[in-house]
């Protein structure tokens, strides 16, 4: 059988970028003609990974492999995973909750539509948004699925998430509240939150206000607070989509020594605790949202029949 070394001098490549490839780790960047020329070298030279060996050793018609895996599916890019914390934890409370529960076969890939899976899967959890129709394709694929922080459109959907329309009531009603109108969003869209945040600024009868879709970094917060300090139609008021964004804004507030903005934030991570100036933040457990994922899809493989189930955790809003 062919190894790593002679697909790695095949390909033209390091033997560690051939083993990543062609294992499917979820962390590793390559030139797609890379990993195509990896692929074809593997498949001329007859080599199968671990994974393919066991399946093709377990392939007994009528039995269930004995080492049955947990499939966790990444529904988001690599920059997402590495930019936002929050899908750490939902990962976390996943992996905790299925350990507890005696199923240590877990292997992770990130989602592609015509991705192949050549081993047996007991079941599958996605993390992220898939559009409904990449949502029913997967599941004409595996029947034991659960959703966590992206609930595909439609009814017949396992899915864990939080209510993000309520996150957005919660922000504008502060702000309401303090008399505060003028008010922002910056955010990279995620979940609809600045589309829900259209419709409620137009509910509550308030002036068209200025909503920015941008990446989920400090630098991005930072650009856009700067290019509005000076504006007549400053914000007096902003709902930031994370913390990194709202640390950027008062990054750019301070330097400016332009006076305050009231900022809501989404997502609570530890380091924003530490800012200068504290600010106001929308919280929920994302640990505790992989670990209801887990349940659910452990509530799936004890019981194959049953109503789709939809769960939202709750979110809070927490002041200084």
């Amino acid at each position: 059988m062919a190894t790593i070394k002679a697909i790695a001098e095949h390909a033209g490549v390091s033997p560690a970028t051939v083993s990543r490839v062609l294992n499917n780790d979820p962390y590793i960047t390559v030139k797609e003609e890379t990993r195509e020329k990896i692929v074809k070298a593997a498949k001329e030279l007859g080599y199968r990974t671990a994974f393919e060996r066991r399946a093709a050793e377990q392939a007994i018609p009528g039995k269930r492999p004995p080492n049955e895996i947990i499939l966790i599916l990444l529904a988001i890019s690599l920059d997402e995973e590495i930019e936002n914390p929050l899908y750490l934890s939902i990962r976390k409370g996943i992996e905790q909750e299925l350990m507890r529960s005696g199923k240590k076969k877990m292997y992770m890939l990130r989602y592609a539509p015509d991705m192949e899976i050549p081993f047996a899967v007991q079941g599958v959890i996605v993390i992220g948004t898939l559009t409904e129709k990449e949502a029913g394709e997967l599941k004409k694929r595996f029947d034991r699925i659960v959703f966590v922080y992206g609930c595909p459109g439609g009814e017949e959907f396992d899915c864990v998430d939080i209510d993000h329309e309520r996150v957005i009531d919660l922000a504008i009603h502060s702000f309401i509240t303090a008399g505060l109108t003028r008010i922002a969003y910056v955010g990279n869209g995620t979940h609809q939150r600045d589309q829900y945040f259209r419709r409620k600024m137009q509910e509550k009868g308030l002036a068209e206000s200025s909503i920015y879709v941008c990446d989920y970094t400090i630098a991005a917060g930072y650009e856009w607070m700067k290019g509005r300090i000076q504006s007549s139609n400053r914000p007096e008021a902003l709902f930031a989509d994370g913390d990194l964004l709202a640390l950027g804004v008062l990054k750019a507030l301070e330097e400016e020594r332009a006076g305050e903005v009231s900022i809501i934030s989404f997502s609570d991570m530890a380091h924003a605790a530490y800012s200068v100036h504290p600010f106001a933040t929308i919280r929920f457990s994302a640990v505790e949202l992989g670990e209801w994922g887990a349940r659910l899809l452990i509530e799936r493989l004890d019981r194959k029949m049953g109503s789709p189930v939809k769960i939202l955790l709750p979110v809070h809003l927490h002041i200084g």
